[in-house]
């Protein structure tokens, strides 16, 4: 019983040397597939309305978002006129919510622009349906400094973000309301027509001085005041020198009515 035991014992060694020499060892188990990396998550502002605040979803976490609403309205035959543009940060999750002194406005048009990226959202409260028409036909001129476009009115906010050729130095928001022959409207004529020269915008907040001229990402858009209609577009590639007449990349934004 004794031999019987030992041999047994003595011959199950071998089988246990064989069964882990099928496993995979350490290296083995390194080449093995992994699971793929999470995907980076997708910057797409999206803009949202409450009774009295403005919000913002899928902006990039933690940074900055360029708000900027145009509306008009009448009071006990009082004509209202709302014109704001803030930069706000996003939390973690690349929300913000912007709480209002007064209801938002029913006839009015806002834009959420992602100061990182450059993307963009345009958007109206429930009950005003946004009118988006395509940027000015006339296009860029002089080496993209000058924009053309046919009105008496226009509220102006352009945004260059950090993504941009000159990088995060250069990032910041600019504006200007400009009438059909008054001092901001560059050909000087009341001809229903406006000329936009962009070194003469305003810098808004803490961006630096107004830029020479538009750039590749830049964030250009219009609004009419009187008609709330709207032009938006991201500059896709660099101007053509060679002529004066950049031509002004699609806008890649949103646009449609939202609202709770």
């Amino acid at each position: 019983m004794l031999a019987r035991l030992s041999l047994a014992r003595h011959g199950a060694v071998p089988a246990l040397a064989v069964l882990l020499s099928l496993l995979p060892g350490p290296r083995a188990a390194a080449q093995s597939p992994s699971a793929p990396p999470p995907a980076a998550p997708v910057i797409a502002p999206v803009l949202g309305f409450e009774a009295s605040a403005v919000t913002v979803s899928g902006a990039t976490p933690e940074g900055g978002v360029v708000v900027f609403g145009l509306g008009r309205d009448r009071r006990r035959a009082v004509p209202l006129v709302l014109r704001l543009e803030h930069e706000l940060a996003a939390d973690a999750d690349g929300a913000l919510r912007f709480e209002l002194d007064e209801p938002v406005m029913a006839h009015s048009v806002w834009a959420a622009v992602d100061l990182a990226s450059g993307e963009y959202a345009l958007a109206s409260p429930v009950g005003h349906e946004l009118e988006r028409i395509d940027f000015p036909a006339q296009g860029l001129g002089a080496n993209a400094r000058f924009l053309d476009s046919e009105g008496r009115f226009l509220d102006v906010l352009l945004v260059r973000p950090a993504n941009g050729p000159d990088g995060a130095e250069a990032a910041g928001f600019w504006g200007v309301a400009m009438g059909d022959g008054a001092g901001l409207d560059a050909d000087g004529e009341a001809n229903s027509r406006l000329t936009l020269d962009v070194t003469r915008l305003l810098a808004l907040e803490d961006s630096p001085p107004a830029p020479e001229r538009l750039r590749p990402k830049d964030v250009l858009i219009g609004v009419d005041p009187q008609t709330l209609r709207v032009f938006a577009t991201r500059l896709a590639d660099g101007p053509d020198e060679g002529n004066g007449n950049p031509n002004g990349g699609s806008g890649n934004g949103t646009a449609g009515a939202g609202g709770e």
